[in-house]
């Protein structure tokens, strides 16, 4: 009887946690975290289409934290993109909590009572990572799959045998599978084995040896290709560039596990650190070892590549917690000597200097913890939570308790410091607007599919994506919307390289100068979503339909372009001192005749200068104008129309993007539209 209660309780929290998750998650209605959110949904479109390998825009992508795109292709594969986008978030609230189940089997393993590992299991779930259910990331999967893999080396160190070798070790593969991360726990198992074990470690794991040598000899023949750090995907620059552990991550280190213990109410980061350090046991050496590897495996990677406010994000280490609130249980249970309790509390009290707590409007997706950061830096910061921590490791020394007083106080610490960062998160998540400026809970208030329901069912197409303003933000958003909210994007080019939006394979658009010609895309979609303000090229085709100063051509197929500039700068100005031509092609099969070209010429913000064609024209300051010219296009070169700048302005560089700004120009006015309109006039 008392072990049906306990799992109708534990089958109720995690039930009651779902609902209530899916239902704050739900309520999330856009995109926060890109690129991230994009790849992800895209990654699942191309798996419900059937795609067997990682793929991203029509090709093959090296990505092995593949298990959350494939939980949420059945949606993205049944449903409209922006149904799926909130159906994905519903699933993200019960996939969190489901980690209840083997964060209560964990507990169970090390022998906890039934109620005290139905509390770890409630208090893992509450804790304040439970927002990033309301984002398309990993995690939601990460966390559970985390946690499997946690008590399937835990049974392998209790009680050896081969048949929990190979339980471990298709875990650890589901646990790369869920976030490349978790790598890391591939060294993980073997150092806790040798810890716990010392000596017939092989003979005991016969499996589990047999499994790593074979995966030494195939990693050798990887690396022998130089294609080894190729397997972490987009995290390959954490094995290629700079040294793997910075002396900044160990600085940072003991940061990084100190906003973790402070997620969670300081009191198992104190009391837990000191079981786990002074207490030999199975899950006292893997929780230790775990925790070490992959805090100091976060903190390297934030170090090197996080940018941004902080070099500190646990987003990337929460997963222990739950290490953590288990060995606070068996200090409750079983004391921890003071020394252990001193050291860790020393440990806190100064590494917490390594972080700058900041005022954060809204919510950081890296670090949920910092929604109380400002609160904590108007107290006085770093000092601040160290003076708190000395008093909480004092308060559980001396004041005199019974155990199960300790243990109630000590839980309502927990249940409190987490649900108060719990709540402030959502509520800030859910008050606030997201880098699109729009409210989080309401999204988009346009038909945010409106391409796939222009084209008939099943039908792809292809984006020439251009800088819509000047700024590489406002830009990117706006093709952000163009690709995450509709299915049929399915390949994406680039023009001379020149602009793009996300870091994901790009096909480049390569013309026959001659011909106009698209080359090597024979298989090229047939639709076609282009900018009408791009000054870069013209594909001849039917417009299908047009919104938001975009139009989705019916394009020829092999492509051919009807006309393309060259010499203007990415975002279409003339540049001085350079010049630059418009070139219309002549259609195939007729002869020389004569086309109205008409240009929208749009000036920088002082006057401007120029020729076009003959003429000299010229623009005032922030003005726009058409201008108009016939030319006559006969084959076989077609016809060529020169731009110069007369009199120019200094500008600021084109909008490359993030980190590839240019040095300031001089320009004459920005080619902001061209048509041609050709007569039956021969020439």
């Amino acid at each position: 009887m008392p072990f049906r209660r306990n799992t109708i309780a534990l089958g109720t929290l995690v039930a009651s946690a779902a609902v209530a998750l899916a239902v704050l998650a739900s309520r999330v209605r856009d995109w926060v975290v890109m690129t991230d959110e994009l790849q992800y949904a895209k990654l699942a479109s191309a798996i419900g289409d059937g795609a067997l390998l990682p793929t991203l825009r029509g090709e093959h992508v090296s990505a092995s934290a593949q298990l959350y795109p494939m939980l949420l292709s059945p949606l993205y594969a049944l449903l409209d993109a922006p149904s799926a986008f909130v159906t994905a978030h519903v699933l993200n609230g019960i996939l969190y909590a489901s980690a209840a189940v083997p964060a209560y089997l964990l507990a169970r393993a090390v022998h906890l009572p039934r109620s005290w590992a139905l509390g770890v299991a409630a208090l893992s779930l509450l804790a304040p990572w439970n927002v990033l259910t309301g984002f398309l990331l990993t995690e939601s999967a990460a966390f559970p799959a985390f946690l499997w893999v946690m008590l399937a080396l835990q049974r392998a160190l209790d009680a050896p045998s081969d048949s929990r070798d190979v339980v471990a070790l298709v875990a650890l593969v589901l646990g790369i599978f869920a976030r490349t991360q978790f790598v890391v726990l591939m060294l993980v198992f073997p150092v806790a084995i040798a810890l716990v074990e010392r000596r017939s470690t092989v003979r005991r794991h016969r499996v589990l040896a047999g499994a790593y040598a074979v995966a030494a000899v195939a990693a050798i023949a990887v690396a022998a290709t130089g294609g080894l750090a190729r397997l972490l995907g987009r995290y390959e620059v954490t094995a290629t560039e700079g040294s793997v552990l910075p002396f900044d991550a160990l600085v940072h280190a003991g940061a990084h596990i100190d906003l973790v213990g402070l997620g969670i109410g300081l009191a198992p980061l104190l009391l837990g650190g000191a079981w786990l350090v002074s207490r030999r046991t199975t899950f006292s050496v893997l929780a230790l070892v775990t925790i070490v590897a992959l805090t100091l495996e976060t903190a390297s990677y934030d170090v090197r590549f996080g940018g941004g406010l902080t070099s500190v994000r646990e987003r990337y280490l929460f997963y222990v917690a739950p290490l953590l609130l288990v060995a606070t249980a068996c200090a409750l249970r079983n004391g921890v000597p003071r020394l252990a309790l001193g050291g860790v509390t020393v440990f806190v009290a100064v590494t917490i200097f390594a972080y700058d707590f900041f005022e954060v409007r809204g919510i950081y997706v890296d670090s949920p913890v910092a929604v109380a950061a400002g609160t904590i830096d108007a107290a006085g910061g770093p000092a601040f939570v160290a003076l708190l921590v000395i008093v909480l490791a004092l308060a559980l020394v001396v004041v005199p308790a019974s155990a199960r007083a300790r243990t109630a106080g000590v839980t309502a610490v927990v249940g409190l410091c987490a649900l108060t960062f719990s709540a402030t998160a959502w509520m800030r998540l859910l008050t606030s607007n997201g880098p699109s400026g729009r409210p989080i809970t309401s999204g988009p208030s346009f038909v945010r599919d409106w391409i796939d329901r222009t084209l008939p069912a099943g039908e792809a197409v292809a984006l020439v994506p251009f800088p819509v303003t000047g700024d590489w933000g406002q830009s990117a958003i706006f093709w952000w919307d163009v690709e995450f909210w509709n299915d049929s994007p399915r390949r994406v080019y680039e023009i001379d390289d020149e602009w793009e939006y996300a870091p994901f394979p790009n096909r480049e658009l390569r013309f026959d100068r001659s011909t106009g010609h698209v080359r090597g895309e024979s298989d090229a979609p047939e639709y076609v979503v282009a900018s009408a303000s791009d000054a870069r090229v013209r594909l001849a085709g039917v417009v299908h339909a047009q919104n938001f100063g975009l139009y989705v051509l019916q394009a020829e197929r092999p492509y051919r372009a009807e006309w393309v500039t060259r010499g203007l700068e990415p975002d279409g100005y003339v540049a001085a001192g350079r010049g630059a031509t418009i070139h219309v092609f002549p259609e195939p099969g007729r002869g020389p005749v004569r086309a109205t070209l008409d240009v929208t010429f749009a000036a920088p913000p002082a006057p401007v200068a120029f020729r076009f064609g003959d003429e000299e024209r010229a623009l005032e300051a922030g003005a726009t104008a058409p201008e108009q010219i016939v030319v006559c296009v006969a084959p076989p070169r077609g016809a060529n129309i020169p731009l110069e700048v007369v009199r120019g302005a200094r500008g600021e560089s084109p909008p490359f993007g993030p980190g590839r700004e240019g040095a300031d120009r001089v320009v004459g006015p920005r080619v902001a539209a061209i048509a041609v309109s050709r007569s039956d006039q021969t020439c």
